[in-house]
């Protein structure tokens, strides 16, 4: 968890079994000023979307915040709006002139596979990695589309990655609501959610990328959730104005069904943390 107002960072577990947080770290002082905090599986990637500075944590197998590594100035670069990390990459977007690129980190360098220059659709409001690609969503228009990478390998064996290409994989101008403020990925679909109104609904994502909203799985939630992470089979949703908490899942087996509630808790975090991402730890041993 980390607050953009503050300055603090936290870290903590859910546990399943009751519904509950348990703090492990934190709150601490002394976070920089960050716009974008995206989970890229182990590591956890803070970005500053004015001077385009970076640096990477991680979380010890405690649960413990690890020391930020700083990424040089200029391998990321200023002015993204979105950053998503999807199978390996970080995927850059900026919403109002379609720019976008790709990269990872190699060592303690960032390495950038290849750049948009305006090529990409504009007003994109969320982008989500799913296991069967990635999902674009424009809340104002509706419209969706399903990309994956594109992997250029060149050199014996399985070779060297030289080029990452994005490829679009379905395209839906128009059909799906408009209005949703988020788009999560969750262990059984995904969620939309309309944080002024608690409407939410799931949807399936095929292996082609196509999408299919499920008929039976449109709930009105509490409203008001500024984070919505996904863990494993749990789903916190969290307001940052009062600190007020809820902990769905899906107890019905099956991709049929919609989020379910599983516990509601007023004033549970302290308020005002602007950024909560799920995280992998790193290794504890060879």
């Amino acid at each position: 968890m980390y607050s953009s107002v503050s300055l603090q960072g936290a870290c903590g577990v859910i546990d399943h079994t009751n519904a509950t947080f348990t703090t492990l770290w934190g709150p601490k002082d002394g976070f920089s000023t960050w716009s974008i905090v995206v989970d890229g599986g182990v590591d956890i990637l803070f970005y500053n979307a004015t001077t385009g500075k970076s640096v990477i944590g991680q979380l010890d197998p405690s649960g413990v915040f690890i020391n930020t590594q700083p990424i040089p100035d200029g391998q990321i670069g200023p002015g993204w709006t979105n950053i998503t990390f999807h199978k390996g990459f970080y995927l850059f977007y900026n919403k109002h002139n379609g720019f976008a690129a790709v990269g990872n980190m190699k060592g303690s360098d960032f390495h950038t596979y290849n750049t948009w220059n305006g090529s990409f659709s504009r007003h994109w409001t969320q982008i989500t990695s799913t296991p069967n690609g990635l999902v674009f969503y424009n809340k104002q228009s509706g419209s969706v589309v399903t990309a994956d990478w594109e992997v250029v390998r060149s050199g014996p064996g399985f070779g060297e990655i030289t080029q990452v290409n994005i490829k679009t994989l379905q395209s839906y101008p128009s059909g799906f609501a408009t209005g949703w403020t988020h788009v999560v990925n969750t262990s059984n679909g995904l969620l939309f959610y309309r944080r002024d109104s608690g409407l939410s609904v799931m949807a399936n994502v095929d292996f082609d990328g196509s999408v299919m909203t499920r008929p039976s799985s449109h709930a009105t939630l509490p409203m008001g959730y500024d984070s919505i992470v996904s863990q494993n089979d749990d789903v916190l949703l969290y307001t940052k104005k009062n600190g007020n908490v809820a902990f769905g899942g899906f107890p019905t087996a099956g991709f049929f069904n919609g989020l379910v509630i599983r516990a509601k808790y007023k004033a549970y975090l302290p308020p005002g943390w602007t950024t909560i991402v799920a995280t992998v730890d790193p290794p504890s041993g060879p």
